[in-house]
């Protein structure tokens, strides 16, 4: 792979996570993202389940998300990570 490559290949990782955390940030609080249908639509980016688990796992160690009950809710940290555009709606 050339550095063209990777450098894409890393940007369209972070786009992804960022795109995750927003996605849960938008969820209801109370209820969370359900697990399932969050993972359904990554599936169609080609991630794997396995692939789905860490990343979901590394986001909730790093404390951005949290689980609970097969549901994702977004920490302080995780809304912090995103920064004050996300909490206005205007983010990327």
């Amino acid at each position: 792979m050339s550095n063209l490559q990777n450098s894409s290949a890393a940007m369209a990782g972070i786009n992804l996570v960022v795109a995750i955390v927003e996605s849960v940030g938008e969820s209801d609080d109370s209820v969370g993202l359900p697990s399932g249908p969050l993972y359904a639509t990554l599936m169609q980016t080609g991630l794997s389940l396995r692939q789905y688990t860490l990343l979901m796992q590394s986001l909730c160690n790093a404390g951005l998300l949290t689980c609970s009950n097969h549901c994702y809710r977004i920490t302080d940290k995780g809304r912090k990570w995103l920064g004050p555009e996300a909490s206005n709606g205007k983010r990327l």
